[in-house]
């Protein structure tokens, strides 16, 4: 069984995709930080208004800064279509590149595989397994990078206004990101789960309807159906899992995001009675937990995006993983036209173990320029006779030269050219 594959590496394979979409990703990234500025400077504008402009009725720079408010947030409007629009344009881009990545790899594998593997898996893996790429290459980087800078520049500021009222949200911060770590692991294995019993079901679906003929010529509908009734509550158990894993975390998120407002409150109004703040900081207070809440808000959309993106994300690996079982040799050379002496020097060959052979110990030469028909009931190695000259199997012993060189020193492409 093959190792499974750590989670710093695939974080370090999913960024790779970026590369090709560094300027995207950039303007992307950027337009998102200046909201987040924006986000900050609201509270710190209206503190500065209640404690120094309107007590000492100077409207004119009131209204002024009001004026400036207004430009700030057309200003963020015009960023936001940046980031809904080129962000998800971004993900769309890595989405497909992924895509094309893994039908390239599909074409390097050898008959063998497609030999245990049906369709309908491979499907799912191409198609369903990467819906919610999307998503995550939009969403990931920016939540965790704005979510980062709002945090630690609200903490910053509000610092400056009460150190001790700061000091208890800052310690709500970790209890909320280890609840948020815990979860993110649990929805991401449920995640998984849901994506296998997709890709079940797409090849019963694949299976059935390929065979819909037979079915029917000997009245076995029945069976089909209750075949794939089975996969279908496997699938709904599976989704049932990950929905309940969803409302635990969501659930539980909504009990930290308000608990910051009742701490601000509580402990804020005790520090009024105490003289420690008056109510203007106490309001600034509650509007930064309100610009607070959002980067919570954004880690936890994260979460569930993480979980559903990574899940597709890692058997997406697994599949591009898979080195293919016939490759050039090193020192394979391209071949030009060649005479097309064919011969098969003692060749074993079986598709699935060596205990039961289609070919052994076989030899055979077919001179260029001859026919040869090769005669036989089904199963008896005719098409594999085809399937072995051009690599599509590999054998198990012997050889198989074209003009007296093994076709194993000819690179694939020039081989499978000249057939």
């Amino acid at each position: 069984m093959d190792e499974p594959i750590k989670t710093g590496e695939k974080i370090r394979r999913f960024a790779s995709f970026y590369r090709p979409h560094w300027k995207l990703f950039l303007l992307d990234m950027s337009a998102a930080l200046v909201m987040a500025g924006i986000d900050l400077i609201y509270p710190l504008a209206v503190r500065f208004a209640l404690n120094e402009l309107l007590p000492n009725q100077e409207y004119n720079f009131f209204f002024m800064l009001i004026l400036g408010l207004v430009g700030m947030y057309a200003l963020r409007s015009a960023l936001s279509y940046v980031v809904i629009y080129w962000g998800h344009t971004l993900g769309v881009r890595i989405e497909a590149d992924m895509r094309h990545a893994v039908f390239g790899h599909l074409q390097k594998l050898s008959f063998r595989f497609y030999d245990n593997n049906r369709t309908g898996q491979l499907m799912s893996r191409v198609t369903n397994d990467l819906f919610e790429i999307t998503e995550l290459a939009h969403h990931g980087p920016e939540d965790l990078f704005i979510s980062s800078v709002t945090i630690v520049g609200a903490i910053l500021i509000l610092w400056g206004v009460n150190w001790q009222l700061s000091l208890f949200l800052l310690l709500l911060v970790p209890l909320t990101l280890l609840y948020t770590i815990t979860q993110r692991r649990r929805m991401t294995k449920a995640s998984i789960r849901v994506k296998e019993k997709m890709a079940g079901i797409n090849s019963d679906i694949e299976s059935s309807i390929s065979g819909a003929r037979v079915a029917k010529a000997f009245t076995n509908e029945g069976h089909e159906v209750e075949k794939f009734s089975k996969g279908n509550q496997r699938f709904r158990s599976a989704k049932q899992d990950f929905y309940k894993a969803m409302a635990t975390f969501h659930s539980g998120m909504e009990f930290f995001i308000n608990i910051f407002g009742v701490a601000v409150i509580g402990i804020g109004g005790y520090f009024i009675l105490r003289g420690y703040m008056n109510t203007v900081d106490m309001l600034t207070f509650s509007l930064y937990v309100i610009t607070f809440l959002q980067p919570i808000r954004r880690l936890t959309m994260f979460v569930e995006h993480y979980a559903s993106g990574m899940a597709g994300f890692t058997r997406f690996l697994e599949l591009l993983n898979i080195k293919p079982e016939i490759e050039d040799a090193p020192d394979a050379v391209e071949i030009g036209r060649v005479k097309g002496d064919i011969s098969f020097k003692d060749v074993t060959f079986s598709y699935h173990d060596d205990q039961h052979p289609v070919l052994a110990h076989l030899d055979l030469g077919i001179p260029a320029g001859k026919t040869l028909a090769v005669v036989g009931p089904s199963g008896g190695g005719k098409t594999t006779l085809c399937h072995l000259i051009p690599r599509f199997y590999e054998t198990q012993s012997g050889m198989i030269t074209i003009d007296g060189r093994d076709i194993r020193t000819m690179t694939l492409d020039s081989l499978r050219r000249n057939i």
